[in-house]
């Protein structure tokens, strides 16, 4: 009796100490725990019916007297209780059903909603000139790196952030691992300005008592875990305000629902459930979809989760049910493949502010674009444009085939098409793609390519792109500085390009003069020179 108590004892000394630790540690299985417990409620379900067939089949058996037969699976390692294998065997079907057939019902469920809620439309936003994303993300991550000047920090994330009323790509000043995750906080952030091509960075520096790169209890994951656990968070952002910095996490909440036919199961359907906003000294403030748009810290921010905008309108693939999807195909959508490191959806700035664009085809090998969805950048509001057969517009992956092809860009080496870009000038849609160096030091062209008739047009900068999207003048398949009149150069510009394949430009007013001198060299020594006043160049004696 002694032995047993003692025992006993021990037991449930033991179960309290990892009972204390794996509430401790809660926040590493936050994520595993969030899906298996709230967005896959279906797994939980068809679990709790294996459970208690598991009990009715020993109750049964103790009932009758052959539970412990001798009754066994030979297997390589040993002989194992034929039960134990059906165990194991239903445990897997029931994680399998509940998940596939859970994220079936989540895609309908989700379709449903985002059918009632959305606008149909004829028009397109204008693209914001003045606030025109024209840096890709690898050249602004480029830029960012070359302004740091501490070893022991890292950029970490790449968001966009609203800096000033100015668009940025936005980077946490992380500790650099190891030691330095547990002793150094998160230094401020590094912007840089996506409305020019050339390099404009600009380094925040604030300590963040909880931050991003920061180990165990100050990490921002931990924290916002211990904070509140049933919430699916999102790529977090740093956002500057009245001379001080927040970091923002958006997060996605599930709501359960219950599906009775085909096969009677619980699902959940992804809603956007607000916004956390960690101040310096580590407090945390949530805000509601609602608060969020009120609030004067993040006015302008586009926060409304990627991943659910994407989500919710590829769901309407199933718009016609789950048999039309997988069997007959009738008026199903895909979204549009996008090469290169960034895909959809595209983040732009419209008149009326951060847009979410959204570029569909028809199912199959199809690859017109045949719907532009725009979903609201702070609210989530899904407006949709529809074309007829006969009006289909060419994609991305075409858009940016055709945009190699150009003289300008097809003589250069070693470069790529970056972040194909859906950009609206006088209500007709472009694809706006970079052409960037694959050292990433820079952008040789913009191109925008026509998304009706496939005619390209290249500019060299980030000024000249946005006097483009206010309706200056390019030839097709010219730069804009060789067709004339957007630039204001009186035709002359001198373009100097790098072995890397970037591209530097340089616009001669009309009674500027030109020297070519080599290095060191002094005028007077074999200097060429050019003047732009009447668009004559001489050679001196």
């Amino acid at each position: 009796m002694v032995s047993v108590s003692r025992r006993l004892l021990v037991t449930v000394l033991l179960s309290l100490v990892v009972l204390a630790v794996a509430w401790f540690v809660r926040p590493w299985i936050q994520p595993l725990a969030y899906r298996l417990v709230v967005q896959s409620p279906g797994v939980l379900q068809w679990l709790a019916v294996v459970g208690l067939l598991v009990v009715g089949y020993v109750g049964y058996g103790f009932r009758v007297g052959w539970v412990g037969t001798d009754t066994h699976v030979r297997t390589d390692a040993g002989q194992v209780p034929v039960v134990v294998v059906a165990f194991v065997a239903l445990v897997v079907l029931a994680v399998f059903v509940g998940s596939f057939v859970g994220g079936l019902y989540s895609a309908t469920a989700t379709s449903d909603r985002v059918g009632a809620a959305v606008t149909e439309t004829d028009t397109l936003p204008e693209t914001d000139a003045r606030n025109a994303r024209v840096l890709p993300q690898t050249v602004a991550r480029e830029y960012a790196q070359n302004s740091l000047q501490s070893p022991q920090y890292r950029l970490v994330g790449g968001d966009i952030s609203v800096v000033d009323g100015t668009p940025r790509w936005s980077y946490a000043l992380a500790p650099d691992g190891g030691l330095n995750s547990l002793r150094l906080q998160q230094r401020g952030a590094v912007f840089v300005d996506m409305t020019t091509t050339q390099s404009s960075v600009e380094v925040r520096d604030q300590s963040f008592a909880v931050g991003q790169g920061m180990a165990v209890t100050d990490g921002l994951e931990w924290r916002l875990s211990k904070h509140a656990f049933w919430r699916d968070y999102r790529d977090p952002f740093v956002v500057p305000h009245d001379g001080t910095m927040y970091i923002a996490v958006p997060y996605v909440t599930h709501d359960w629902e219950f599906r009775a036919s085909p096969l009677p199961q619980l699902h959940s359907t992804p809603t956007f459930g607000g916004v956390s906003l960690v101040a310096p000294d580590g407090s945390i403030t949530d805000l509601s979809p609602e608060a969020a748009r009120e609030s004067a810290v993040l006015e302008g921010q586009n926060f409304y989760p990627y991943e659910l905008a994407r989500y919710e309108v590829a769901s309407r693939a199933y718009q016609n049910g789950i048999v039309n999807t997988w069997v007959t195909h009738e008026d199903q959508l895909e979204l549009a493949p996008v090469p290169g490191e960034n895909d959809q959806p595209f983040t732009v700035f419209s008149e009326d502010g951060p847009e979410y664009v959204l570029a569909a085809e028809p199912w199959g090998d199809a690859a017109g674009i045949y719907q532009l969805w725009t979903v609201d950048g702070r609210s989530g509001a899904p407006e949709r444009l529809t074309f007829s057969q006969s009006e289909a517009l060419i994609g991305p992956s075409k858009a940016t085939n055709y945009a190699r092809q150009t003289p300008d860009v097809a003589r250069l080496n070693d470069v790529s098409a970056a972040e194909p870009l859906p950009v609206v000038r006088d209500e007709r849609l472009y694809w706006q793609v970079h052409i960037v160096p694959n050292s990433s030091a820079g952008v040789s062209y913009v191109a925008f390519v026509d998304a009706r008739t496939g005619d390209v047009y290249t500019v060299g900068t980030g000024r000249e792109a946005k006097a483009f999207l206010r309706g200056a003048a390019v030839r097709p398949g010219e730069n804009e500085s060789g067709g004339g009149d957007a630039s204001g150069s009186n035709g002359l510009v001198i373009v100097v390009e790098r072995g890397d394949g970037s591209t530097e430009r340089l616009t001669v007013g009309p009674n500027d003069t030109v020297v070519i001198r080599p290095q060191n060299g002094t005028n007077g020594t074999g200097d060429t020179t050019a003047t732009n006043a009447t668009g004559s160049q001489r050679t001196p004696a």
